[in-house]
This record gives C-alpha cells, sequence and structure tokens, in this order.
C-alpha cells in the first residue's frame, strides 16, 4: 500500500479554510443543529440569525455570509414569523423565504430543487422543528440511531445536491449534565452534523450558547435577552476581546450607576472612575479608540464645551434607546 508523510500532502496542495455562513459559529457546509429547551428562544434566535443572514449584518458582533434563507415552520404560523421579522428590519429583497413547513422531507427537498438561484448560489435552510417532518411513510423513533443517522444523511445528501445549508430545530431534554448529550434523541443524528449549537438559559437569568463543531474550537458565548424576546452579548462576553483595564472598568461601573451616564471634565472622570492606566489628556482618544467595542455594549460618548471647560459625557443606552438607535 502507497503512503504519504504528512508533509508531501501539505507542499502538494495548500490547505482550505472551511467556509462559514457566520463566524466561528456556523459552517457552509451540511447541517446544524440548533437545540434549546421549550420557550427558551430559539425561535427568536433563529429569526435574528436569518434577518442577519439575509441582509449580511452582523449576528452577535460576528461577520456572516449574506445567503438566501428559506425557513420552513411547523410550530408557529408564517405571520407570527413575518411580524417578528419586520421587527428587526424590512430590507429583505428576494433573499427571504418563508414556508408552513409540510410533514415530509420530499416537500423540502422539492421546494429547494424549484428555486429560482444563481449558479452555485448556496441557501441557507431552517427547519424549525426537526421533529415535525417525517420520510415518506417510514416510521421514525427519534431514539433508535439508525433512524436519526438515517434521516440525518437525508439531510446531508440534499444539503450536498442543492448546495444548501441546513439547521434542523430540535429540543433538548433534562437527563444529561452535558449540554450535547441533552440533544433530544440518538447520537446517530449528531454522527452526520458540521456543527452543533446549544441555547440553555442560565440560573442568573443570563443565556450561554454552547457551540461544537469539526471545523473550530469549541466555545461558549454569553448572551442576554433583550426585551424584544431577540439576543445579544453580555458585557462580559463582549470586554473578553479588550485587554484594556480602563475600558473595563468604565463600562462595568456605568451598569451600576443609576442614571446610567456621567459628564464631567476628564480630570474629574479619571478620578471618579479611578483610572488606573489613564491620563485625563488621553481619555477621549481612549474612548475613539475603543468606539466599536463600546458601541457593542450600547455606550455612547461625546464632547462639548460649558462654561469655559471641555467635558465628555458616557452614556449607557437603555435596550429601548438601542432599538431606536
Amino acid at each position: 500500500m502507497k503512503t504519504e508523510s504528512i508533509n508531501k500532502i501539505i507542499n502538494k496542495k495548500s490547505i482550505k479554510k472551511p467556509k462559514l455562513l457566520v463566524e466561528n459559529l456556523l459552517p457552509a457546509d451540511g447541517i446544524t443543529i440548533l437545540a434549546g429547551e421549550p420557550k427558551v428562544g430559539k425561535t427568536f434566535m433563529l429569526q435574528q440569525l436569518t434577518y442577519s443572514i439575509s441582509v449580511e449584518s452582523k449576528f452577535l458582533g460576528r461577520n456572516v455570509e449574506k445567503t438566501k434563507v428559506i425557513y420552513f415552520s411547523t410550530e408557529n404560523s408564517i405571520e407570527l414569523l413575518k411580524d417578528r421579522l419586520l421587527n428587526l428590519g424590512t430590507n429583505f429583497g428576494n433573499s427571504l423565504y418563508c414556508y408552513q413547513c409540510p410533514m415530509n422531507i420530499d416537500d423540502i427537498k422539492y421546494t429547494l430543487a424549484t428555486m429560482k438561484r444563481k449558479k452555485n448560489e448556496r441557501i441557507l435552510a431552517i427547519v424549525d422543528t426537526f421533529q415535525e417532518v417525517v420520510y415518506g411513510n417510514q416510521k421514525f423513533n427519534i431514539n433508535a440511531y439508525n433512524d436519526t443517522y438515517n434521516l440525518g444523511d437525508i439531510y446531508k445528501q440534499i444539503s450536498d445536491e442543492f448546495n444548501t445549508t441546513f439547521i434542523l430545530v430540535i429540543h433538548l431534554n433534562k437527563n444529561e449534565s452535558d449540554s450535547f448529550k441533552r440533544i433530544m434523541g440518538s447520537t446517530g443524528l449528531r454522527a452526520v452534523t458540521s456543527a452543533n449549537i446549544t441555547l440553555e438559559q442560565e440560573k442568573n437569568d443570563n443565556y450561554i450558547l454552547k457551540v461544537e463543531s469539526r471545523y473550530f474550537v469549541n466555545q461558549e458565548i454569553n448572551l442576554k435577552k433583550l426585551e424584544n424576546g431577540f439576543f445579544d452579548l453580555n458585557v462580559e462576553e463582549i470586554l473578553e476581546s479588550t485587554n484594556d483595564l480602563d475600558i473595563i472598568t468604565i463600562t462595568k461601573m456605568l451598569a451600576k450607576l443609576d442614571k446610567k451616564y456621567v459628564e464631567d471634565t476628564s480630570s474629574n472622570l479619571c478620578v471618579a472612575f479611578n483610572l488606573k492606566y489613564t491620563t485625563p489628556n488621553c481619555l477621549y482618544k481612549k474612548l475613539e479608540n475603543n468606539k466599536k467595542l463600546l458601541e457593542q455594549c450600547h455606550i455612547t460618548f461625546k464632547k462639548r464645551r460649558s462654561n469655559g471647560k471641555n467635558l465628555i459625557r458616557i452614556e449607557l443606552l437603555e435596550d429601548d434607546a438601542v432599538d431606536e438607535a
């Protein structure tokens, strides 16, 4: 049997990075599972993702690849789905299609086969929920390995044939401590997926998105749920991307203030926030350098002159003010 060293293989051809629809979250190929307990917010999150993918807007702070989306819904009416999506935006054009989901996977395949699209154009197909769609007249047991593996493999074949990325929504059970083992049914389905994602509510009313994939390192993303039901990154999650301790201090102290804003001279602000690594003449420049990160934390800042003094106002916007912005 002929063998080659790994060095020769690497030298012969370049290794391509896997294509992702969402940076370090959603692979472009095959099947991804999104699992969560009932009413945890899976559908809201998927509608948020649908909007981001359709219009190429960041999803939870991550870059996305603009893609046409088909949303197959079994649990919510199309009217409710569209109403929620319109709360996020209206500029979908011809990039979003919603269907009251058929009960048979053959109908999903037919829909994909008859869609008008450009050559090699990829489509993201969301099936919400997986348990409600069957294959032909075959009996299906979600707890049987062969049944879930075979049905997952059918989705994989459709994915390859029609250049479609599937997200299959499924429930979590409460019998396991490991998040991914809690995905309802046999492990047969997980055997054919490109990624598995669970959405879970923590005891302190925060939410956590856990991601495992063959393409990137397992990760956990801390989230908060907004009043409108959609999700945003927790401040702690955003601040992990910076090593600027003074910016971290400002962000955390603002959240503790009753008024959620401060306005004063740079010297007084440095004292009020007990900034250890920032001089007054550098404070505004530091805010400017961290503007994108602060915007993710819903913090705005501006300066003005009053009574002969240069003042800086730093403000933490409330959720409704963020929505209006």
